[in-house]
């Protein structure tokens, strides 16, 4: 089952589902979120990386601001924070999808699934 978005809305009222939330970013299914100013690079490196250190893997990343917009180079792959955290009930699961607006101008968005919590 999908929420519509009045649902979407009480939960948020409710059980402060979305923290930071936006109403006006609701919309009939969904709710659209919003970045921060600050996104993150993958650093160069030249080592193995393991992915069972989070730390190490958190560490490649190197964080800046973008008050003035980010040139993105062609096949960069950037991490953009967003404002809103989510708490999903045990009984919900999300899913984040990119806008076909940005599909459009070329950008590429990983979809994530999100696990209630436990």
């Amino acid at each position: 089952m999908i929420l519509n978005g009045n649902s979407i809305k009480q939960l948020i009222k409710s059980i402060n589902l979305i923290e930071n939330a936006n109403l006006e970013n609701v919309h009939s299914a969904s709710y659209d979120v919003t970045s921060t100013n600050k996104i993150l690079i993958i650093k160069t490196f030249d080592c193995p990386i393991s992915f069972v250190d989070v730390k190490k893997i958190d560490n490649l990343y190197e964080e800046k601001t973008i008050n003035n917009g980010y040139n993105l180079k062609p096949k960069e792959c950037i991490l953009i924070p967003i404002r809103e955290f989510f708490n999903i009930p045990n009984n919900l699961s999300a899913h984040f999808r990119g806008r076909t607006s940005f599909n459009r101008l070329g950008l590429i968005l990983s979809t994530q699934h999100v696990n209630p919590r436990i």
